[in-house]
């Protein structure tokens, strides 16, 4: 079924009129109309839509119209190439009725995951002073939009509404942040969120992972700082390489692995596992050595990944230190209810005393050799 146009499609029409330029792209584009009111205005339209009768019927119209626009059958960008100066999305953004399903009104179970799906994926295809129009009603929740736009690193301003029958209608303009268009002259693509820290929102990317510092957490110069430990600690083999070092965000290599508790419930090899605890506390001592302390190792569950190498990650909290805790921080962790406790479960026992008396050692004589020595005894012949 062909959406018609409503009280939703004039609306975006208005806009449409307004800001046509350049090179267009439509992306579920029904009956034609944003394409064929664009193609007055542009260097050349493409139109998009997952949905075949929508495609003929837009054709249809356009040749009505003596409209030269390019049709694709696409989902979402999944057919489209290049990039455009203007991107028109007039979304299905209701939630999914099951009882009365429509493709052509459906935005996904809360009405919403379309347009995130949508988000996701339009940095690759808009140039870098490009703006994107897309329409949506408060059935949609705003609040939700508002958050899907700034954690894909869109800037946006309403720029209409309407309230039709109790519903309000939105329509967006959104724009490249200043951090995207950074990324453009760093060829970064296929840019996508995967979580927010303390102090970092982390995203991954063609080129790594991207660590962006995060202002709103008081943090000042973090990303900075991080990067100048991590070209002292790459060169002893320790982190993961870094890629990219700006005023605000670094790029590291991505890391492929398990966190550390999560490979020790999983590994059955209790040799294995043993040497994986020695090569922490080996990257410990060398941070020891250099009279820094990470400042994690206590609780570092989410700081050491295990894969096809061993690496600790996130350093922004790393300094320098006169008296650096980093080997009997991991010791205190070893000997913790948690992890004692699953060790056991694997054959494994540390005992809490004697680590104690060789962790106070270690303080006086800096040597690893009599812990790493201790931890191969552990396991059962």
């Amino acid at each position: 079924m062909v959406y018609e146009p409503a009280e939703d499609s004039y609306l975006l029409l208005e806009q449409v009129k307004k800001h046509s330029r350049g090179k267009v792209l439509e992306i579920g584009t029904g009956t034609g109309i944003q394409a064929i009111e664009a193609s007055k205005k542009s260097a050349g339209v493409t139109a998009a839509d997952i949905d075949e009768e929508a495609l003929a019927v837009a054709k249809a119209n356009a040749k009505k119209e003596n409209a030269k626009i390019r049709f694709i059958k696409s989902d979402l960008f999944q057919n489209v190439k290049g990039k455009y100066d203007l991107i028109i999305f007039n979304a299905p953004y209701l939630p999914k009725d099951d009882r009365f399903p429509d493709l052509a009104l459906d935005g996904g179970k809360k009405g919403y995951e379309l347009l995130q799906r949508f988000l996701e994926k339009a940095n690759d295809h808009l140039s870098t002073n490009g703006k994107m129009l897309t329409v949506f009603s408060n059935k949609t929740r705003k609040d939700k939009v508002d958050e899907i736009i700034k954690k894909n690193l869109f800037e946006h301003r309403e720029e209409a509404k309407k309230t039709v029958f109790f519903e309000n209608i939105y329509v967006y303009l959104l724009w490249k942040s200043s951090i995207l268009k950074e990324f453009d002259k760093l060829k970064l693509h296929d840019i996508k969120y995967l979580a927010k820290g303390k102090r970092s929102k982390v995203y991954r990317c063609n080129k790594g992972v991207i660590k962006i510092e995060d202002n709103t957490s008081g943090t000042i110069n973090k990303s900075e700082k991080e990067a100048r430990w991590l070209k002292k600690l790459n060169k002893k083999g320790i982190g993961p390489k870094l890629i990219t070092a700006k005023n605000n965000f670094i790029i590291v290599e991505y890391i492929e692995g398990k966190r550390i508790e999560e490979y020790m419930e999983e590994e059955k090899d209790k040799k294995r596992i043993i040497e994986i605890l020695n090569e922490i506390l080996n990257q410990c001592h060398k941070i020891d050595l250099m009279n820094a302390s990470k400042e994690e190792m206590q609780n570092p569950f989410k700081h050491i990944l295990v894969g096809k190498k061993l690496v600790m990650i996130d350093f922004e909290r790393c300094h320098s230190d006169i008296n650096p805790k980093n080997v009997t921080q991991f010791l205190d962790y070893l000997i913790g209810g948690r992890v004692n406790s699953l060790l056991r479960k694997k054959g494994i026992t540390i005992n809490k005393k004697e680590i104690i008396e060789l962790s106070k050692e270690y303080k006086k004589s800096k040597s690893l050799e009599i812990i790493t020595k201790h931890l191969k005894t552990q396991i059962p012949r």
